[in-house]
């Protein structure tokens, strides 16, 4: 019999404190129609007293407690961010917070033999967390948790500052899953160096290292068109494995998840997809590239030899500005084809399940395509869905950049793993923070009147320096119930 291992279990954590983009835009001048069609309604921020480790030990112990896990099951504790401010330990800070926090409450800690790996590729660490939590899993009779944890910052005034967003998103990983199984020969993967497409280099103005609050470098226009081209690779790639007709494939699927850094990037990607499943399974006889190619005035032909070639959204020059479009021809047809009913109302149906709750998250990199599958899987179950021995689709994206297609093979018992998820309750618990909490917060300091985070927290950090003993910049946490 061949052996299975997937997702057993999942469990969200987010900061209470809550940006809300409408009233944003009003201490912005932005423009709230446009900023709720293209990112979202709100973003979530971190107050002082909490980091990724704390929310990741937060998400966790969630999951430990809803899903009834014994700790001491657990062999594997992953984890996946790219916004970690220590650069010796990892996934160790977050058991001993996680062990600390289990004694309270009277639990057995984690085993001490546990691996402890941390894996960072930008917002692709969490699924390459993941492969190795199913890998660890299948060659161990064992469980694994896997946590993607993050922090979206970016200045003020920037075109990413209303994507901003935090929190953690935890995973049980076992054999014979209860919600969804993961097949590593079906996957599909694409990466490519792009210098200058997102960056997060450690360096202030004198080369000095900086604070954990640095803020990425990325070139906008070009950062979208990596992110299209190796979404589109990925997916040849799972084509090829599965030996599957794309467009057929597709509209099979149970539901579909995208990394999210705002909610128009995986409608733009998800309509380019299809198109070029479109071109990939029926060529020339297909009608809807037909009409297509004759409202947008393309060549079908041309269209055509464009989804088929090898695409690449090439390294800028030094120093030089680079927006080329890996798909301009496909990227023509994908706008016409959005001003169609039949887009929003069909083509687009896969991705509705936990897109309500998405839209008040904000980006969580490495989360942010776990999170959204959590809430789709948990709204799906409510909703009575059938998705027994279906496939879900997920798409991670990891600037730089890399891609990975995962196809999940849904389970016979997942409306009750998925019920306890409680995707809803980690939203419950919110403050709408005022324009001066806001701007106090974002700089990294305490502001007046906000009620303080439950689970974990920053209790102080170090200061010593001397020849005896040093914690300088080290972080001690505490927890409180």
């Amino acid at each position: 019999m061949k052996r299975s291992a997937g997702i057993s279990g999942v469990a969200v954590d987010l900061p209470p404190y809550r940006v809300d983009l409408e009233k944003w835009c009003e201490w912005t001048g932005a423009s709230w129609p446009k900023i709720a069609a293209v990112i979202g309604h709100a973003f979530r921020i971190p107050g002082p007293s909490q980091s990724v480790y704390t929310m990741a030990a937060n998400a966790a112990l969630k999951l430990i407690r809803n899903y009834g896990i014994d700790p001491g099951s657990i062999s594997l504790l992953a984890l996946g961010t790219e916004s970690s401010n220590d650069n010796s330990a990892g996934a160790i800070i977050v058991k001993g917070m996680l062990n600390q926090g289990l004694g309270q409450l009277g639990l057995p800690p984690l085993s001490r033999y546990c691996e402890v790996p941390e894996i960072k590729h930008a917002c692709l660490g969490g699924v390459y967390a993941l492969k190795n939590a199913v890998r660890h899993c299948l060659l161990e009779d064992t469980k694994a948790i896997v946590v993607c944890s993050d922090l979206a910052l970016y200045s003020r005034g920037s075109s990413g500052e209303p994507t901003q967003g935090a929190g953690a998103v935890a995973l049980l990983v076992e054999r014979n899953p209860a919600l969804a199984s993961l097949e590593l020969g079906h996957t599909g993967r694409a990466s490519d160096y792009r210098i200058t497409d997102f960056r997060k280099p450690l360096l202030d103005g004198e080369r000095r290292p900086r604070s954990n609050l640095h803020y990425p470098v990325f070139n906008g226009l070009y950062s979208t068109y990596c992110y299209l081209e190796q979404v589109a690779n990925a997916l040849k790639h799972l084509y090829g494995r599965r030996g599957v007709s794309p467009a057929q494939w597709l509209e099979g699927l149970r539901a579909v998840f995208f990394h999210r850094p705002y909610l128009r990037m995986p409608h733009n990607a998800y309509a380019l997809v299809r198109l070029c499943a479109e071109g990939l399974s029926n060529g020339r006889n297909s009608r809807l590239l037909a009409d297509l190619c004759n409202t947008a005035g393309v060549a079908l032909d041309a269209v055509l030899g464009e989804m088929r070639r090898e695409s690449a959204a090439h390294p800028a020059p030094i120093g030089a500005r680079h927006s080329q479009d890996p798909f301009p021809l496909s990227n023509a047809l994908t706008k016409v084809w959005r001003k169609t009913p039949e887009f929003g109302q069909r083509v687009l149906r896969p991705l509705r399940w936990g897109d309500a709750n998405m839209m008040q998250l904000g980006n969580i990199y490495s989360g942010a395509l776990l999170a959204w599958m959590a809430g789709g899987f948990e709204e799906a179950a409510a909703a009575g869905e059938d998705w027994e021995g279906g496939e879900v689709l997920l798409v991670g994206y990891g600037s730089g950049d890399a891609a990975e297609a995962l196809s999940l093979r849904v389970e016979a018992g997942w409306r009750e793993a998925a019920r306890r998820i409680r995707f809803a309750e980690a939203f419950e618990a919110s403050c709408d923070l005022r324009q001066e909490q806001y701007e106090a917060l974002h700089a990294g300091l305490p502001a007046e009147a906000l009620p303080p985070p439950a689970g974990f927290y920053i209790k102080s950090i170090g200061t010593r320096t001397g020849p005896a003993f040093q914690d300088e910049g080290v972080e001690y946490y505490a927890y409180s119930p």
